[in-house]
């Protein structure tokens, strides 16, 4: 009786625990937030997260301790296609990321990766590749002119190439000169 008595008074006084460190309603908090903790927070946190996953690793042993073997592998497969739809996922958006930057950069963007920003929801796909990426550069110009440049720069910081030379270029050019004779 008193070993479930102690046991009731430990799980009361966990969740009493928990109630008073999770704040945020069953999500991770936010690094910056944790960061700002005191360092007894910050400790009891990560506790409370070995905790956390200590357990999780146990009600995972539970839950297959009764599954066959056909079970475990179709829970391993199922687990090993949503990592892969996430892995192609998360290269199809660096892949189109890449492109839009690149042509972003074509179309005189002064910040390509603005571009990308604000036009990545609106990208079609065709065999992981996106499709639309000039006629959405092309909206975004239109819609958001101040985005892009009228044209490319001459590569001389505006200076123009009928430009006289300062006297020190013209005196560089004389001591050259003079150190060739």
């Amino acid at each position: 009786m008193s070993d479930t008595t102690s046991a009731d008074a430990q799980a009361a006084g966990a969740q009493s625990q928990a109630d008073t460190v999770d704040t945020t309603q069953g999500k991770t908090p936010d690094p910056k937030t944790v960061n700002d903790l005191p360092e007894w927070a910050q400790r009891e946190i990560r506790e409370a997260r070995k905790e956390a996953a200590g357990f999780r690793t146990q009600l995972q042993k539970i839950e297959d301790r009764d599954k066959t073997d056909l079970q475990k592998a179709t829970d391993r497969a199922a687990e090993l296609e949503r990592l892969h739809g996430e892995t192609v996922t998360q290269l199809q958006q660096e892949r189109a990321e890449r492109l839009v930057t690149a042509a972003a950069g074509k179309a005189n963007a002064v910040r390509p990766d603005a571009v990308y920003r604000l036009i990545r929801d609106t990208l079609e796909y065709e065999d992981g590749k996106p499709t639309n990426v000039d006629a959405a550069i092309k909206a975004a110009r239109t819609e958001y002119p101040e985005l892009f440049r009228s044209a490319a720069g001459s590569g001389d910081g505006g200076k123009g190439a009928d430009t006289p030379k300062d006297k020190n270029q013209q005196l560089n050019d004389f001591i050259r000169q003079a150190a060739a004779r």
